[in-house]
């Protein structure tokens, strides 16, 4: 990811600047750009024939980042600005200029970002309606925004609707770019006013704070570092974001459902993390699996870790635990 610690700006160590968002509170559509009508068939299979021409029906597409021909790299879709801030919120790095694979053969493994799934827009067909076949790209959260920066830099992709239904030969889809009308739910409210309530109740609390952060961070893989000595305002406006947009917001929302639900849960989810960062959990890459520093196995996951240390077997081991936690880090 690129590095957006500040050290010239005269902040403490671990604060970052605040990154203007990119986002926008609006929802596109991509469509498959129509074809003419043939006057050779007539009745109700004309729409039926159209559509099939268009796309058949049980059958998808999908639009990539294209790479420039010349140097056989990605086109940037983004700004410095629009890359420096998706990066902070999704926690990837979105540099184009990275090699695109890792290492050879059956090791070889994707290096970059854009060629994973979520970089990709898929447009199925399920019916003969062809009004029905579309991708639906939400603005106001990061992947929805990069998908759509991505069909700008996609000359299959026309950026708008063309209302004669003139389009060059190579723009298979077009940016409906309608702004859909959403109506925000009585559920939608209440998840907000909760996610917000929680937050104002630890906003004093940078403990509180940095617990909830990185383990929302853990619990939904967004591979973003927390800095426990990042400033307290740092840590309540990052978690101010994850409230302001939708699709972050929902699980803000069942972290904080969690925690009213099963503390003792969350507690622990806590103690694991600490035990991570002092080394008394690992976790082993080659086996995908976290172990003790002697290599007994402890799970694949946070709740296999979990079921572990609650075993009545395994109470002396996380007492050690506990015990080199508050030597090391309390």
């Amino acid at each position: 990811m690129a590095n957006i610690n500040s050290s010239s700006t005269g902040k403490g160590v671990g604060e970052q600047p605040t990154l203007k968002s990119c986002l926008i509170d609006k929802v596109i559509k991509v469509r498959p750009t129509p074809i003419r009508k043939t006057p050779y068939i007539i009745g109700g299979d004309r729409d039926r024939v159209r559509s099939e021409q268009i796309m058949l029906s049980g059958t998808s597409r999908s639009i990539i980042l294209p790479k420039n021909g010349l140097t056989n790299r990605f086109i940037d879709p983004l700004t410095l600005d629009e890359r420096l801030y998706l990066e902070s919120v999704m926690g990837v790095n979105l540099d184009v200029l990275k090699p695109e694979y890792t290492g050879d053969g059956a090791h070889k493994q994707p290096n970059i970002f854009y060629l994973d799934d979520q970089a990709r827009i898929y447009i199925s067909k399920n019916s003969d309606d062809i009004e029905d076949c579309y991708a639906e790209l939400d603005l106001s959260t990061p992947q929805g925004y990069l998908q759509y920066k991505i069909c700008l830099a996609n000359p299959a992709v026309a950026p708008s609707k063309n209302p004669d239904g003139k389009y060059t030969p190579e723009q298979e889809f077009y940016l409906d770019d309608a702004v859909v009308e959403t109506t925000v739910e009585r559920d939608d409210n209440k998840e907000e006013d909760t996610c917000y309530k929680y937050l104002y109740s630890i906003e004093d609390r940078k403990d509180k704070l940095y617990n909830f952060l990185r383990t929302y961070n853990l619990l939904n893989k967004t591979r973003r570092y927390v800095d426990k000595n990042a400033s307290i305002e740092w840590m309540y406006n990052e978690l101010k974001d994850l409230v302001r947009y939708r699709e972050t917001r929902h699980h803000f929302y069942e972290l904080v459902e969690m925690i009213k639900k099963n503390e003792t849960s969350y507690e622990l989810k806590i103690f694991i993390q600490d035990a991570l960062e002092i080394g008394e959990i690992k976790y082993n890459s080659n086996d995908n699996i976290f172990t003790t520093p002697t290599g007994d196995k402890l799970g694949a996951n946070i709740s296999e870790i979990e079921n572990y240390l609650k075993d009545p077997l395994n109470q002396q081991k996380r007492e050690y635990i506990k015990s080199q936690i508050k030597l090391q880090l309390k």
